[in-house]
């Protein structure tokens, strides 16, 4: 539910700006957890008013190839995977409906202007020969090259001098520029989304269409540590 909150909150507030007008954000639609049959939940999305759709439950791919028989497809402009990066990418290509989406911790492409996106880019393609890199290896370079900087900024390795080297400092990686908020540790930088592109051409059955990275100091609520998360 954390996911869907937030989520309608975003949109509550951005939609009307982009588009002049008011968003109708549903009510979610709860599967069981482990469960490997959505059609009840998939003939609820064809007889609602809705055209986008977030897709936030462990299973998406099974949910994403049972509904094709419903024709979904040309019902649903917008698709939102919450997360499965690459992953949603291999496990549909040729059978990725039009309009998916999927967010990414590292977006390859949107960085080969920063030497360290291009560098880490480049050893990956050189070491697997595969152009598509995880964006999970990317938000791993973020996590291991902050806390080598964080070290040789603090000098020594003492839990509360790297805290406070974290705490105090921006940090180059990968991904671009990372900061930590002081009050409650909130880690500030890019996000990345990508479109999954159905492609017969493709080994894999699909590429990379439009994508984008952008920082995330905007949409991240203001600190609040010790206190329930609150939408607006």
């Amino acid at each position: 539910m954390s996911q869907y909150r937030a989520f309608a909150s975003g949109v509550n507030e951005f939609y009307p700006k982009l588009a002049n007008k008011k968003a109708e954000v549903l009510e979610p639609l709860r599967v069981k957890y482990g469960a490997s049959d959505f059609k009840n939940e998939v003939a609820k999305i064809m007889a609602s008013p809705a055209e986008g759709l977030l897709i936030a439950h462990p299973d998406p791919v099974t949910m994403t190839q049972q509904a094709r028989a419903f024709g979904w497809e040309r019902k649903i402009k917008a698709f939102m995977d919450m997360g499965n990066d690459i992953q949603m990418a291999n496990a549909l290509g040729r059978r990725t409906p039009p309009g998916f989406w999927t967010t990414s911790h590292w977006m390859f492409a949107a960085y080969q202007n920063l030497p360290a996106g291009k560098a880490l880019y480049e050893a990956y393609v050189e070491k697997t020969k595969d152009p598509r890199p995880s964006g999970f290896m990317g938000v791993t370079q973020m996590a291991v090259m902050t806390y080598a900087q964080a070290i040789a900024k603090a000098g020594k390795t003492d839990t509360d001098a790297v805290i406070a080297a974290l705490e105090s400092n921006m940090f180059d990686t990968a991904g671009g520029k990372r900061v930590f908020r002081k009050e409650d540790h909130q880690a500030l930088g890019d996000f990345s989304a990508y479109q999954i592109v159905a492609d017969d051409n493709d080994p894999k059955g699909w590429k990379v269409g439009e994508f984008f990275a952008q920082s995330n100091s905007d949409a991240a609520l203001p600190p609040n540590p010790g206190k329930p998360v609150v939408y607006p």
